[in-house]
């Protein structure tokens, strides 16, 4: 017996070795295995992002745009998350207790996680065989919503909870929850509490009852499952847990839990967040580059620290547009009647495109701008500021006329319209054609003598020419140049300093509509410019203003200059080639129409507002028909609509203006040879340039009426009648503009309109004291017709000459 308690002894001894040495190698194991988790967690740790004061306290948010005359929202600027930021004493307390009842409910007690929620987690996952539950608490989700990804893996948890227990020793829970609640994504691009609310009920946070809070912390867990929009039951299921955890958790009463689920909730988006929708961006990038811009300039950001400041930093941006005027512009851009045949190019964007700009001249403020159409929701380019094309007749008032007004010349000086050529630069002959035609042969015709209003009026191509080529290219650019033109290209190959360029608008780069509304309002303002802005101030999110946005105004010509301009141009509205611009309204204004009316524009004033409307293709081509009237039409469909209401007045008449009476083939003051010919009419002058000399171009002469030649001694009295005839003060022979050209065909008709009521140079051959011409006597006879000269180029016709309203060049 004794032999076998000693062997079992030394059995059990044997075994309790054995499983003590088990239960050390286990240990062992679990002290080796939990050092390299240790190493493996610190190495996390180590590889954890910063997390600052800014991160939680200068959260991203957007900025907003506001419309400065009314403080409507207009649009919100941002990046990737649109958001507004609230005051966590915005927020009802039951709301926030809706959010920690549900996502953490010792919120107020743990240090950044819940050790008692994550042992519980770890059981429930593991009865369930799968992960169905997660414990991270409202810190852990604000540090993955501010630093971290949403990736479900070991290493961003563990960083998440290293981050979420150093968060919690330097903020207070106050500033956890209110960072939590701006951030936390909603659904519907709805992010923060703010926008929720907004979203969900048509409301501010501070307006949400307790069954709405409700609602809103159970959408959080799962947007896509929880939005009342996309599933209401699960919603009003979801809600329900939201109060009963409240109701559990001694954050509500049994009648507030009861009131809360029997509420009928309503869901309404708010007519702010609808109407934001509406406005195209083309006004909302023309205010981020403003801004921009003007950051970088003042506080000398780069481009990427002002843009992080525009696109998160909360900004109260106040606008000049008009949103009404704005609405109005992008409702005529939609409607297709207003413009060309129109069919989309091979990108699918709509050809021919267009653009508008309507300024308040008077203060530099853009009111409304549309640079394209039928392109919403896709990448713009604003044709309004970035795209330059040829001006064509639009830009004679800015590069000759207004210099011309100011250095001599008059509303009632007279310039022969007649065939001209010049020496380009190049040393290749430039004869200057108009855009109207002859009847017959249909080649570009001449009007004669015109005073410069109806060369205005007309946009007469070869006197705008004329007169550059008399006051000079340099004189030209500068006032151009003063009134708000910056694209000219002045060296190089091919440059803007010719008389084709700077007189017709065929410039090398182009020019921009904002840029054209600019210098036509500059005239518009009594020949003050003031450069155009897209907002007045801006605010930080703390309300401190950063920026202000005074606009800066230049006197460029005397009001009296710019009143002389305005005037001529409104004979172009009335009467001339922009009829079609014409509505219950004073307007001036100038069409422009290139070769093959690949660029048509029409850019009027009021005195209200200055518009500028450019039509054409992306890629230049020919639009297919002449003259500026679909411009006119588009900009007389927005500006008549734009101007209901506002009185009919007439832009101011400076002191320095008077009124004479001249004759317009002479320029002069009339004489009865002027009222018996009907060229008298009254014309506006600065005061001391009306003229002082009397009429002088237009003569008495006798004529014999049977050969329309001068009379002579022996014609019968009674064949000789007395008739007015105009005398030019520089002759024109068309047989010396072919000489001086030498004889080649300039492919225009050579007899000016006029030239039948020039006096004859010729006397009658058939009455002398030898009687008739030998031919006459023999009875042979040309049957009135004069004898072609220079090759037979000088065409017949003298003068019937006919518009034809479909040329270019208007």
């Amino acid at each position: 017996m004794a032999q076998k308690e000693k062997k079992d002894k030394t059995n059990k001894r044997k075994k309790l070795s054995i499983l003590r040495l088990v239960i050390v190698v286990i240990l062992l194991a679990a002290f080796i295995g939990a050092g390299a988790a240790a190493g493996i967690v610190a190495a996390y740790i180590k590889d954890a992002p910063e997390i600052s004061s800014e991160d939680i306290l200068q959260l991203r948010q957007s900025s907003i745009v506001y419309e400065e005359s009314t403080g409507e929202v207009v649009d919100r600027i941002h990046a990737e998350v649109d958001r507004t930021l609230v005051s966590l004493d915005d927020v009802p307390v039951y709301v926030q207790n809706a959010f920690i009842a549900i996502e953490d409910e010792r919120f107020r007690q743990h240090f950044g996680i819940d050790i008692q929620r994550i042992l519980g987690v770890i059981v429930q996952n593991l009865k369930a065989r799968d992960i169905v539950a997660g414990a991270s608490t409202i810190t852990q989700q604000l540090v993955r919503n501010v630093v971290l990804t949403q990736e479900q893996k070991f290493k961003r948890k563990i960083q998440e909870q290293y981050l979420a227990i150093k968060l919690e020793r330097v903020f207070t829970k106050d500033q956890i929850l209110e960072a939590y609640l701006n951030t936390i994504y909603f659904g519907h691009s709805a992010y923060g509490i703010h926008a929720a609310a907004a979203t969900y009920f048509g409301k501010n946070v501070s307006e949400l009852s307790l069954a709405e809070g409700a609602m809103i912390a159970g959408v959080t867990n799962n947007p896509g499952i929880y939005s009342p929009y996309l599933h209401p039951d699960n919603a009003k299921k979801r809600q329900e847990l939201v109060l009963k955890q409240m109701l559990k958790q001694g954050y509500i009463s049994d009648e507030e839990y009861n009131n809360a689920v029997n509420q009928q909730l309503v869901y309404k988006k708010s007519e702010q967040e609808e109407d934001e929708v509406a406005i195209s961006s083309y006004f909302i990038d023309k205010v981020k580059v403003d801004v921009r811009e003007a950051l970088m300039q003042k506080y000398h950001y780069s481009k990427d620290e002002a843009n992080n400041l525009l696109f998160n930093g909360g900004l109260k941006i106040y606008s000049t547009i008009d949103v009404k005027m704005q609405e109005t512009v992008e409702k005529v851009f939609k409607d297709g009647k207003n413009f060309p045949e129109t069919k989309d190019d091979a990108k699918g964007v709509p050809q021919p495109q267009a653009a508008m700009v309507i300024i308040d001249y008077k203060t530099g403020k853009i009111k409304a701008m549309v640079g394209g159409r039928g392109q919403e929701g896709k990448l713009l380019l604003n044709r309004a500021t970035q795209s330059y094309r040829q001006p064509g007749s639009a830009i004679k008032p800015i590069t000759v006329y207004t210099a011309a007004i100011d250095n001599g010349y008059t509303a009632g000086t007279v310039v022969d319209d007649v065939p001209t050529a010049y020496i380009a630069g190049d040393g290749k002959l430039y004869i200057p054609k108009n855009w109207y035609t002859d009847s017959a042969t249909k080649r570009p015709t001449y009007w004669g003598l015109s005073t410069v209003r109806e060369a205005i009026q007309w946009s007469m191509n070869v006197i705008a020419v004329k007169v550059l080529d008399d006051i000079g290219m340099d004189t030209a650019l500068d006032y151009a140049k003063r009134l708000g033109i910056t694209s000219f290209v002045e060296s190089g190959s091919r440059h803007d300093k010719n008389l084709a360029s700077l007189a017709l608008g065929g410039l090398t780069k182009g020019v921009s509509p904002i840029e054209m509304a600019t210098a036509y309002g500059t005239l518009a303002n009594g020949g003050v410019k003031v450069q155009p802005i897209s907002y007045v101030r801006v605010e930080d999110a703390n309300g401190h203003v950063i920026l202000e946005n005074k606009p800066i105004n230049n006197r460029v010509v005397s009001e009296e200059v710019a009143y002389v301009l305005t005037d001529m141009m409104k004979s172009v509205v009335k009467a001339g080639t922009g009829t079609s611009a014409n509505f219950n309204m004073t307007i001036a204004g100038k069409t422009g129409t290139t070769s093959d009316s690949v660029d048509a524009w029409f850019i009027g004033y009021t005195p209200y507002y200055v518009a500028s409307v450019w039509i054409g293709h992306d890629e230049p081509k020919s639009m297919g028909f002449g003259g500026g009237s679909y411009p006119a039409r588009l900009w007389r469909a927005v500006m008549e609509e734009v101007h209901k209401g506002l009185p009919v007045v007439d832009f101011p008449k400076p002191a320095g203006i008077t009124t004479v009476a001249i004759d317009t083939e002479s320029g002069k003051l009339p004489t009865d040879l002027s009222v018996a010919a009907n060229t008298v009419r009254n014309e506006i002058f600065i005061k001391g340039t009306e003229p002082t000399d009397y009429d002088d171009v237009h003569v008495v002469a006798d004529v014999d009426v049977t050969t329309n030649k001068l009379a002579t001694p022996f014609c019968p009295p009674t064949l000789v009648e007395s008739r007015i005839f105009i005398k030019r003060p520089v002759p024109y022979s068309a047989e010396q503009f072919l000489q001086s050209i030498g004889g080649a065909d300039p492919k225009v008709h050579l007899i000016p309109r006029d030239a039948v009521n020039e006096v004859p140079t010729e006397y009658c051959p058939y009455h002398s004291p030898f009687g008739p011409p030998p031919e006459e006597q023999n009875g042979d006879t040309d049957d009135g017709e004069t004898e072609t000269t220079a090759g037979g180029i000088i065409d017949q016709l003298t003068g019937q000459d006919a518009i034809n309203e479909g040329q270019t060049g208007q």
